[in-house]
């Protein structure tokens, strides 16, 4: 009998975690992350009696981490890093911007018309 180690990618769902294993198709679900993980690999053993896999090389899996912003919460940034820019471009300090904005006292922009 061989023995391999399997990837479980679990997400949530309502009540239950789905564990999935990508090396195989299998998946399953639990009421805890445990159960998920113990149903998966029952699944993946008994789809595995009946469809062995051919030995291949594992590729490299890691993990990263993305952030993402909500419409609005991209939309104050965007003014935000704007007004910080164009303060920048008119010759202030930064630091001097961002302590008046937080006293409650923004320096006033300079606009030219066009």
């Amino acid at each position: 009998m061989a023995v391999r180690t399997f990837t479980a990618v679990i997400h949530k769902e309502d009540d239950l975690y789905v564990a999935e294993c990508p090396e195989v198709g299998t998946t399953s679900q639990g009421y805890t992350i445990e159960e998920a993980v113990a149903n998966l690999k029952e699944a993946t053993e008994l789809y595995l009696e009946e469809f062995p896999l051919p030995d291949v090389s594992r590729p490299i899996l890691t993990t990263f981490e993305a952030t993402y912003r909500s419409a609005t919460g991209a939309s104050a940034f965007c003014r935000i890093r704007s007004y910080l820019s164009t303060l920048q471009k008119q010759g202030h300090a930064m630091l001097s911007a961002l302590t008046a904005v937080f006293q409650g006292h923004p320096l006033p922009v300079a606009c030219v018309p066009e």
